[in-house]
Order: structure tokens, then sequence, then C-alpha cells
């Protein structure tokens, strides 16, 4: 009996306990409540007010923007602003559908000019798309000539990273030290890949005035410089990505606008020396000693069947998306004509119906020259 009551005496001092414990929770809540509020009245609210004067409006996306043209070097080592419009460097051609060569081709895309009396003779598809190959280089070396000054030297270094495999090379090596007439013939005669990106790289470098830029960013700066050009003599089917002519399906011409490049290449001096050598023996500046020999055999004397004695170049071009292509030009009887064929399924086409079409072409000049 003892037992049960002490076990009564300590159930109700649990229930004690418990309710002196709520009524304790709920004081201290009541004491944070006015706490709170005596804290609210004591610091009222400091509105925000805001000077519309200190601000602009953002203007709609459709309202146009003048920007500033970007400043690049030229060959004199003076800035000038980049312009996508240079009348003086537009070249106009027209395919009226009355020329004077006909012909039967089996190459895909194809136009004959005559520079000197500007007057197209034939043309196959010549507004077509089609790949240039390595004839992308006869404007990689204008743009070289119309940007860098003539003692400029090109050194070879990490951008041969960027070569493609399989390429057609001048077998440059890192540390070689070219001059302008180096790099020239290492474009034009045997064609060098690994030349197109040294001399794209100083090139762009040069351009942005950053010796730092790395080299797949100093490409970009010279293939966008290489664009303008296109624009400005009015290459305007043609977008070029690389500095040599290596496939890429973003980069392409047509028939009509390698011809445009061609008679845009003309005005170099040093360029057109160089496509019109058979072969070379040069030293760098670096010291080394290199021999190269021309990939165009119209001018080669030792090509037999392919040589044309009146050819003065310009270039050749091929690979498997492309076909085999050439930018040649020839001269007779006081004209200079371009013919441009590209697309031919084996090279013997290439050389033999350019030269067909250069015969015809100076047959017809011949027979039309005025007394």
């Amino acid at each position: 009996m003892k037992n049960k009551s002490i076990h009564k005496k300590r159930k109700a001092k649990i229930r004690i306990d418990r309710i002196f414990s709520i009524v304790f929770i709920l004081a201290m809540l009541g004491g944070i409540t006015v706490f709170a509020v005596k804290a609210a009245e004591k610091y009222e609210p400091i509105p925000i007010v805001l000077d519309a004067a200190e601000y602009s409006v953002i203007p709609p996306e459709e309202t146009a923007v003048e920007i500033e043209p970007m400043v690049i070097g030229t060959g004199t080592g003076e800035p000038h602003a980049a312009v996508f419009a240079d009348d003086s460097s537009y070249i106009e051609i027209t395919l009226d559908g009355e020329y004077p060569i006909e012909t039967t081709l089996k190459t895909a895309y194809s136009i004959v000019y005559d520079v000197t009396d500007k007057k197209v003779l034939f043309q196959k598809s010549a507004d077509k798309k089609c790949f240039p190959a390595s004839t992308t280089k006869l404007l990689t070396a204008a743009v070289l000539l119309d940007v860098l000054p003539e003692d400029f030297l090109f050194t070879v270094g990490d951008e041969q990273e960027l070569v493609q495999p399989g390429s057609s090379l001048a077998m440059l090596q890192k540390g070689n030290v070219l001059n302008m007439t180096n790099m020239i013939d290492a474009l034009m005669l045997p064609s060098g890949n690994d030349a197109a990106y040294t001399a794209a790289v100083a090139c762009g470098r040069f351009l942005a005035g950053d010796e730092t830029l790395s080299p797949r960013a100093a490409v970009d700066v010279f293939m966008t410089r290489c664009n303008e050009t296109l624009h400005n003599i009015g290459a305007a089917n043609t977008h070029f990505t690389v500095p040599d002519g290596f496939h890429d399906d973003n980069h392409y011409t047509t028939a009509l606008d390698m011809l445009k490049i061609s008679i845009h290449a003309m005005e170099y001096p040093l360029l057109m020396e160089s496509v019109d050598k058979q072969y070379v023996n040069e030293t760098f500046e670096s010291g080394q000693t290199v021999a190269w020999e021309n990939s165009n055999l119209l001018i080669q004397e030792s090509s037999a069947d392919c040589y044309y004695m009146y050819a003065r170049g310009l270039k050749t071009g091929m690979t498997d998306e492309s076909g085999y292509c050439v930018a040649a030009l020839a001269t007779r009887f006081g004209h200079d004509v371009i013919c441009i064929t590209m697309g031919a399924e084996a090279s013997d086409i290439r050389w033999l119906e350019t030269m067909s079409l250069l015969d015809s072409a100076f047959s017809y000049i011949r027979e039309n020259i005025e007394e």
C-alpha cells in the first residue's frame, strides 16, 4: 500500500512540473512578441528614392548602333580602317551567255577571260559553287603583300601543329626564318601548306598588333582580312576559312570568283615573278638552303605534253573534293588571258583542256586584232 501512495505522489508532481513548463514557455513567447513589436515601432522604414536623371534607357534591339571600324595594318606599317566596299579594287565581270569559244569540256567548271580586252571568251558553270584547293594560296600571297612590309621576316613556329596530315609541304622546320621572297615562293612553287600557316599567323599577329596571339586566333584574324579582300574585289560567292585550301565544306568559291582572285593577284609584281619560276634554289635568312620545283606543269619545259610555251603561271590545286584545278595565265599577241579550270577528274584532263582553251582564246584574239 505504501508503494502505491508514493507512485501517485510522483505522478501528481510530474503533472504540476509540466504545467509550470508550459506556462513559462508561453510567457517567454509573449515577451519576445512584445519586444519585436516595440522594435518595429522604434525603427520606421526609410523610403528609397531614385533619381531617373542619372540613368539612361537601353534602346530596343532593332535600334541601329554605329560600330567603329576595325583598325588593321597596311603594307607600310601605317594603320587604316578596314573597309568592306572598295570601289578601286572591285572587279566587275558579267556572264551574258554569248561567248566566242564553243567547245565541250570534261572539266566541271571553267572560265576563259581576255584580261586585256576585259572580255569573257568561254564559261562552263562558272558561277556554280566549287572547292578551290591550293589555288587559295593566290589570295593568301596577295594579302601578305598587301599587309606586310617587303622586308618582313617570317619565323616558323608552333603554328605547324595546325597543318593537316596529307598536306603538300615546303618542308619548313621550326626555327627557319624566311624573307618575303622565300615565303611567296614557298607558297607558289611547292604549294606548301606549312608555309601558308606560318604566313597566316605572322600576318594575323601583325594585323592585330599582338605578338602573343595564339596560332589559331592569329589565323582567324588573317582569314577575316582575306574575306574582306574577297568582298572588296567582288568575289561575292566565295568564303575562305583556311589559308592553304585544305578541304573544308565552308571554304568554297566559283570559277568566276577565282578569276577575280587571279586578276587581283596580278597587281603584285613579286607574286607574278614567283608564279613564273620553274624551280628555285634559295637560302633562308636563318641559313638553310632549299630547292623547290613549281607544281604548275604548264610552265615546266621538261613536262613534255603539258608544257605551254606562253604560260606565265598561276597556281594549281587538288583535293579529293575539289578535283584537279588550275588558274592559268598566258600571254600572246599582246594579250593576257586567264583560264580557270576546276573540278577535273584527272590531272591530264586539267592540263590538256586548259591548253586547248588557251589555244582557242589566242586564235580568236589573232583573228580579231585591230590593225
